[in-house]
């Protein structure tokens, strides 16, 4: 929080994946992951922070240890699209707070991909729901309560972030992804905005809302959020052709069926129309409207120098009796 202290009308967010190292959840001594969260969830709330997003590192503590600590640190836990197997919301789904002249939208979505989520999903009787139907109906709730910005704390994949701000509207920022790959400018996507941070909390992305009217946000420097926008789009096409070359090597492993290729190649082609527009949009050297309302991004490095807190680490230090290292765990 050290990087919040003198700014006006601060919130802090976690987007998840913080509570257990491993998923699934099979190195932990008895009772230590329980008590490792215990103590986040005490400096997240020492800290001010105002929610955390739930993602298969939280689940993998157990939903009723992780309800109980949430509500005894009073941390709000957030998931659009988690739900029981009623179909009732499991956590809570939305959160409206006041930051100064804007009030701020947001909501939580888990990744449905990786086999190891759904097992954990499943042990605990819940399902994940689609993401971009679930973030539909939460964007469309946040702005008839008259949300000036909607923010999503994610842990999808990120083919799943671009797909949810292609064709959701109404989202101005996602905040992180299941990847944790480091961006050091806003990328610009469909109207809003993308970050991620870097893994094991080694830094904190720093954003800064100018607010001086209503509508949607406008990157304070335009072009360096385009040019982030379009070497993302040349990643991901490289990673699809990549994927597309070994397929066709007669001495792959594994062979691709037609549909699947099928499915890359129109991937790719799209992404290729969306480097075209927006290489187009950089050479018309398109700026942000005057009074417009304007973010920026700063990544501030976790750094040793900066100063402890020392009631947290009295709480660490007692973890590290309970549980001391043991070699190779």
């Amino acid at each position: 929080m050290q990087h919040t202290q003198g700014r006006t009308h601060a919130l802090a967010f976690d987007t998840g994946g913080l509570m257990v190292p491993n998923v699934p959840d099979n190195m932990d001594r008895p009772g230590e992951a329980v008590a490792r969260a215990d103590v986040f969830l005490r400096a997240m709330a020492k800290g001010g922070y105002t929610a955390l997003n739930i993602g298969a590192h939280e689940l993998a503590l157990g939903v009723d240890d992780l309800r109980r600590l949430a509500a005894a640190h009073h941390m709000p836990l957030l998931s659009a699209n988690l739900t029981d197997k009623s179909g009732k919301p499991a956590f809570q789904r939305l959160l409206v707070k006041q930051a100064g002249p804007l009030k701020i939208g947001v909501f939580g979505l888990i990744t449905a991909q990786p086999a190891d989520v759904l097992n954990t999903v499943d042990k605990q009787q819940l399902r994940i729901e689609p993401p971009n139907p679930a973030a539909t109906a939460a964007v469309r709730e946040l702005r008839a309560q008259g949300c000036d910005v909607v923010v999503v704390l994610s842990q999808l994949s990120r083919t799943e972030v671009d797909a949810l701000m292609t064709h959701v509207k109404g989202i101005d920022l996602v905040l992180g992804s299941s990847g944790m790959d480091m961006t050091n400018q806003l990328v610009s996507i469909g109207d809003g905005f993308f970050t991620d941070t870097y893994v094991k909390g080694k830094y904190a992305g720093v954003i800064t809302i100018a607010a001086r009217g209503k509508g949607r946000l406008y990157a304070a420097d335009m072009k360096a959020a385009q040019n982030a926008q379009r070497a993302d789009l040349a990643a991901q096409v490289q990673s699809l052709q990549t994927q597309l070359e070994l397929a066709a090597d007669p001495k792959a492993a594994t062979k691709m069926s037609k549909e699947a290729r099928e499915v890359l190649e129109h991937q790719v082609a799209a992404l290729r129309a969306r480097m075209q527009r927006v290489t187009m949009e950089l050479e018309a050297g398109a700026q942000a409207p005057p009074n417009a309302n304007t973010v920026t991004l700063e990544m501030a490095a976790m750094a040793q120098e900066l100063p402890d807190d020392a009631e947290v680490l009295k709480w660490v230090d007692k973890l590290k009796l309970s549980y001391p290292h043991v070699p190779g765990h």
